[in-house]
């Protein structure tokens, strides 16, 4: 709880992003991929949080959107954007931690010694 500072207007805005959030969340899920509950609602809450404006992430939607909840097809489309761009992210973390680096060499530039 506790009262946060003057962004109490983003209550509607952040619903609305939210949901939008899950459902492309849910289209992504998988058997291996967001899989836990706590998983999937910890990577909407991120992905909910770098959304909304003024978290100065470089996805975030512009402050024309606060306050109102109205989502129209440019911020679905960011939105979209930016939940997709996260995954890929994550997709490739978790490969990286189950141990297919070797695939992932060639990505990174190698210096010989």
């Amino acid at each position: 709880g506790g009262g946060g500072g003057g962004g109490g207007g983003d209550g509607p805005l952040k619903t609305s992003v939210g949901k939008l959030v899950a459902k492309q969340l849910t289209k992504e899920r998988s058997s291996t991929f967001l899989a836990s509950k706590e998983e999937f609602k910890e990577v909407a809450r991120t992905l909910v949080h770098q959304l909304l404006p003024g978290s100065m992430h470089k996805r975030a939607l512009s402050s024309k959107y606060s306050g109102s909840g109205e989502i129209d097809s440019q911020a679905t489309s960011i939105i979209k954007a930016h939940v997709h761009a996260r995954l890929k992210e994550l997709k490739a973390n978790m490969a990286k931690r189950a141990g297919n680096s070797e695939d992932v060499e060639m990505d990174m530039e190698t210096t010989p010694t």
